[in-house]
Parts: C-alpha cells; structure tokens; sequence
C-alpha cells in the first residue's frame, strides 16, 4: 500500500497525515471515502477531531469496537514527536471546548472558556430575556471530567421544561448542555434536570478534573473552609 506523504523526509509527518495513513491501514474503505473532501486530514490537522468521530459511528455501524487504534498502525504512522496520535486527537478536542465541567468538594463546577468570543457555534450565553446558557453538540463542544461526569448521573429528572442543569438530546441526533445562571456557575447536589434530562456518556471532551482557583474558592465561600 503506497502512503501519502508530503516532502523528501519521510520522518516528517504531521498529525494529520499520520491519522490518514492508519485509517488506509485499518479500514481503506473508510480513509478512501473521505480522501479529497471537506473531511480529508490529510492536509488539514483541525479536521482531526470530526474524522475521528466519523470513523467511530462508521466502524460501529459493523458491530465492532473503535476504542484503541490497532497497535501497529500506531507504532508505523501515529507518534509525530514522541506524541501518540490518540495524545494528539485529543489535544485538538480539547482546543474546541467551549465549555468545562469539573467537581469540587461534591459541587458541579461550570466554567466558559473564552467568555468573550460570542460567535462559538450553538453557543447562547445568559442575558435579555435569557436565565441561563445553552451549549450544543455536546460531542465537540462540551468538556466533562470524570469526577463531574459521575456528579451528573446523581442528577435526578424533574417534570419541568428546564432543569437547574440539562442535558438531552435534539431533534438532528445532537446533545445539548444548559444551565441556569451565568458563565461561571457552580450548582450543589440537588439541582434537578427537566423532564428530558439525560446522561450521554459518549458524547462529551473528556478533560482532567481541574477546576479555577476562583471557583475552587467561590465553592469554599459557600461551603465554608474546607478542613
């Protein structure tokens, strides 16, 4: 099987293009599909994080289980640096995030990155005639940390429209995420969900579970000092 490379140096790789030469190794049906379209990682290494997605749902409409790349397509196309390629895609999720969920000392901890940029895709902050903030397509957009992600499955559904936290699923397969309050929000247990409200434990950022220091101490002003 020929590879794709660009220049003399074969060492060179960019993320990208080592993402596309596994998926020819591990699924050519696949990699052919997409190669010269809007979704092509070859050339473009933002596009990393969608083709991932579109993998996954395209190998587990098979019945198989996209959880690790094959060792071997790593080790001959996936570590650019030093850095393997699962490390990689990951990085680039992260850089899409707009907002974080963390726990700390048992509180839900809700934090906006970028606060300022307002043209984020699906993205409704509080303001006019709107309690709180909504956030879309959760999949790219939503980062969960473990510990934040355990806090929301103790949340129990209301039988409201809006719940104090929300997360359910749209008309078009998408999910999305709303809260009551403002960019940074922090909510105790006890806060409810609407009457839709659901835990989609596949579609989220994952994230490490590092909350603020003004929200680590907002929490500690409401809770008190912790021991």
């Amino acid at each position: 099987m020929t590879l794709r490379r660009i220049g003399n140096d074969s060492n060179i790789i960019r993320p990208g293009q080592a993402l596309f030469n596994t998926l020819l190794d591990v699924d050519p049906a696949f990699a052919e599909s997409i190669r010269g379209t809007e979704y092509d990682c070859f050339h473009m290494d933002e596009r990393i994080p969608l083709v991932l997605t579109m993998w996954r749902a395209h190998i587990q409409k098979q019945g198989l289980t996209p959880d690790v790349i094959p060792a071997k397509a790593v080790t001959d196309h996936g570590v650019v640096g030093g850095i393997p390629l699962k490390t990689l895609a990951h990085d680039e999720a992260i850089k899409n995030v707009k907002v974080k969920l963390f726990a700390y000392r048992d509180v839900l901890v809700i934090e906006t990155v970028n606060p300022d940029d307002a043209n984020y895709p699906g993205w409704t902050l509080v303001g006019p005639g709107k309690i709180g903030c909504v956030i879309v397509n959760t999949k790219t957009a939503l980062g969960i940390s473990e510990d934040a992600l355990a806090w929301l499955k103790g949340v129990k559904r209301s039988r409201d429209d809006h719940g104090n936290v929300d997360w359910w699923a749209c008309n078009d397969g998408t999910k999305a995420f709303a809260w009551l309050g403002g960019l940074y929000s922090i909510k105790e247990r006890g806060a409810d969900g609407s009457r839709n409200y659901e835990v989609f434990p596949d579609d989220y950022v994952p994230v490490p579970n590092n909350p603020s220091q003004d929200a680590m101490d907002a929490v500690d002003r409401k809770l008190g000092k912790a021991p």
